[in-house]
């Protein structure tokens, strides 16, 4: 398990389940215990599919209890959780995806946003590339880590499933955009000195160390999407917007999984069915 899927599911045990059924037995819980926990958790206003992912962290901690004999039955096997809730996919459009990089145009993390929105890498995954990880004369890089926030501190780790761990293959306007960035890059370390720190990091901050994703969001991406008269979307809607631009074009379902690192196609089928369907 990847730290920061244990931290998460750390957080739903400690946050959600102990303080309601802490006290009690692993063999007096009942379906009836864990059905109130998840009812109360939405009348306390949690979404119906965060009360589904504690329904899935606590089906596999009981999983493994009952495998090393501590229980003799997996009890939150016999509850229905609630439905997770459909949420309508939002992508900017090609006009809009057009204005963000026209904002963006000489910004230190112009290349960023152009690989956003051509390759849709996730976040931590544009800010845990490494030089080496590109080949711009052969057009192509590979996701081999993601940038998370530990109790540690940033820390580059495997990518979210094996399936992200792929070759992307980089578009002209990448390619050049890139180029720019190491060029200007050069300069910045140069003008650091011996303050750089020398981590190999396409996307650093401005002494060669990991960015903290807030101050992306906070110094870079939301004045330029300020900038460019566009409302205050997520960074995670560039990478639906580089889907579903693909999917409106024509491009297979299946390139567009393998583009987003998502382990079957039926997932992308399923996120981007209204584009599909069309």
């Amino acid at each position: 398990m990847a730290p920061g899927t244990f931290e998460r599911c750390e957080q739903y045990i400690r946050v959600h389940a102990i303080p309601a059924l802490g006290r009690i037995k692993l063999g007096r819980l009942t379906p009836q215990h864990f059905q109130r926990l998840y009812q109360d958790k939405l009348a306390a206003g949690l979404s119906p599919t965060t009360v589904n992912h504690l329904h899935t962290v606590l089906h596999g901690a009981f999983t493994e209890a009952m495998r090393w004999g501590l229980i003799s039955r997996n009890v939150v096997a016999l509850v229905r959780p609630p439905r997770k809730v459909h949420v309508e996919v939002v992508a900017l459009t090609a006009e809009q995806a057009r204005a963000l990089l026209a904002a963006a145009a000489g910004n230190r993390f112009e290349a960023l946003l152009i690989l956003a929105l051509k390759t849709g890498m996730r976040r931590g995954e544009l800010l845990a590339l490494r030089w080496e990880d590109l080949d711009l004369d052969k057009g192509v890089l590979q996701v081999r880590g993601t940038l998370r926030r530990t109790r540690e501190g940033l820390r580059i780790g495997t990518p979210k499933t094996p399936a992200s761990r792929r070759k992307v293959v980089l578009s002209p306007t990448s390619q050049a955009a890139l180029r720019r960035h190491r060029a200007r890059q050069e300069q910045e370390r140069q003008a650091a000195g011996d303050l750089w720190q020398e981590l190999r990091l396409v996307f650093p901050n401005r002494l060669g160390r990991p960015l903290e994703p807030r101050d992306l969001l906070a110094d870079v991406y939301r004045p330029l999407l300020k900038r460019a008269g566009l409302p205050p979307v997520t960074f995670h809607t560039l990478r639906h917007t580089a889907a579903t631009l693909l999917l409106a074009e024509g491009e297979h379902p299946k390139v567009v999984q393998e583009l987003l690192g998502h382990a079957q196609v039926g997932i992308t089928l399923d996120r981007y069915s209204h584009i599909t369907s069309g």
